[in-house]
């Protein structure tokens, strides 16, 4: 499944130069492609999500793995950006992320939050929490245009996808129909928050 995902993104960066030409055997695979490519990808990534709290001495080498990939990510990419786009400094911007490494910052960020969310998953149910993130998902996925944060952290993107990584880890493994009334609520509730391709990656 990662090999097909990984060949439709280099697939869709093959295409990106090509859009200009605005032919619709272009723009038609490019957009569907980016309609759920990273979304499938952040669910792949949720399914194996709670091996980093196998131990808390596991879960701080998880994290601290996470940030060095990310740190020397954002080095590798920093002089051929630099060079190609004439962009200045002589240092990355770690603190602001749009680019190809923002996917590796969500991680460690998702990662990091994994305590809370498990602790989450003890106290509450399991639909009402999962309800509740679809719905900040909602509200907050546009966080920075509304406050120009400038790609801080790419919280826009870690908020927005962050159902789908959480999924699986809030509801024990279930599919909804598996989860009884809990399930049918999520079932009702997800596509009422319209929280775009979310829904579709929280059924069976």
């Amino acid at each position: 499944m990662k090999g097909a995902l990984i060949f439709l993104v280099v697939l869709g960066h093959f295409l990106l130069p090509l859009l200009g030409f605005g032919a619709r055997s272009i723009n038609l695979p490019f957009d569907l492609i980016y309609s759920f490519h990273m979304p499938a990808f952040v669910f792949l990534s949720g399914l194996f999500a709670g091996h980093a709290l196998r131990s808390p001495r596991h879960w701080c080498k998880r994290c601290l793995t996470l940030l060095w990939l990310y740190l020397c990510f954002k080095w590798l990419v920093f002089y051929p950006e630099r060079a190609a786009y004439q962009t200045g400094g002589t240092w990355p911007d770690f603190w602001h992320e749009s680019g190809t490494p923002w996917f590796v910052l969500a991680l460690f960020l998702w990662t990091l939050a994994l305590p809370l969310f498990a602790l989450l998953r003890r106290v509450f149910p399991t639909a009402p929490v999962l309800l509740l993130i679809l719905g900040l998902s909602l509200r907050l996925g546009d966080l920075d245009a509304r406050l120009q944060l400038m790609d801080f952290l790419a919280l826009d993107r870690v908020i927005c996808l962050c159902a789908l990584l959480l999924r699986r880890r809030l509801s024990r493994g279930k599919t909804l129909l598996r989860m009884g009334k809990e399930g049918r609520i999520l079932a009702v509730g997800a596509p009422i928050c319209r929280c775009g391709p979310c829904p579709l990656f929280c059924l069976p």
